[in-house]
């Protein structure tokens, strides 16, 4: 991969982690904080951005879906995993306790 592409992909996939790791530590946060319920509201505002970004440009089509769901599925994907591992951690910790103890 040399020249803009290479460029390209890189500022893509740079962007999609991020925004994958940011949609996770908010939501790891938030259900640690406040529970799973509240936490599910961080990937639906995601999804609603992402559609009223694409939605504002003023495109026609099906074109503009699938953007939409570009743009969003980093940070829905990251803010899945945030929400499960923030919500099976506490879980773990009971488990190992109730083992340790005769």
């Amino acid at each position: 991969m040399h020249g803009v592409e290479g460029d390209l992909i890189f500022y893509i996939l740079a962007f999609a982690g991020g925004t994958a790791l940011v949609g996770g530590f908010i939501t790891w946060g938030l259900t640690l904080r406040h529970g799973w319920k509240p936490a599910l509201l961080i990937p639906l505002a995601i999804v609603l951005g992402a559609v009223g970004m694409v939605w504002s440009a003023g495109d026609q089509g099906l074109r503009p879906i699938g953007v939409a769901a570009m743009l969003a599925l980093p940070g829905v994907l990251g803010a899945v995993v945030g929400l499960l591992i923030g919500a099976g951690l506490p879980t773990l910790g009971r488990r190992r306790k109730d083992r340790s103890e005769p």
